[in-house]
């Protein structure tokens, strides 16, 4: 059996949790063959605002993307906007349990950034993502294929 190729492993996230008495796990995995990854992450102070960006090269087409976003130690996730559109917690996926005891909501953001890069000149593109209020931070993650990624 061979070991399979980087690009052909594009997105794959655990969370394990464990208490002293008890433990959970909550595995989130997904499969696209001939891909490329690009993961980005940005932490602002309180309630504040950055770019968080995607590298991807020339002629690509988005497959997936996914905007991570934590809470300050269990508070609760605030809304976040995300190159102007507003994403509140209902809207995302709470990725928990959590063992420090954060929470994640991660949130399908491919409609939004897939108009922006698909076939387009690459590069670094740049969103904004402003947070509502006291996140510790977000991570953008583009899951992408190309002529280069193809049957590797």
């Amino acid at each position: 059996m061979t070991k399979p190729s980087l690009r052909k492993l594009a997105l794959a996230v655990a969370l394990t949790a464990a208490a002293s008495t008890a433990s959970a796990t909550l595995a989130v995995h997904e499969f696209f063959a001939d891909a490329n990854l690009s993961v980005d992450a940005l932490g602002v102070d309180g309630a504040g605002n950055g770019i968080i960006s995607a590298e991807v090269a020339s002629g690509s087409t988005v497959l997936r993307a996914c905007l991570y976003t934590a809470d300050v130690w269990g508070g609760g996730v605030s809304p976040v906007i995300f190159n102007g559109t507003l994403l509140n917690p209902a809207m995302g996926t709470l990725l928990a349990p959590n063992a420090n005891p954060a929470n994640t909501i991660r949130y399908d953001v491919t409609a939004l950034i897939k108009p922006v890069i698909d076939g387009g000149m690459g590069g670094i593109y740049g969103f904004s993502l402003k947070e509502e209020g006291d996140n510790d931070g977000s991570v953008l993650v583009v899951v992408y294929s190309n002529a280069s990624t193809m049957g590797g």
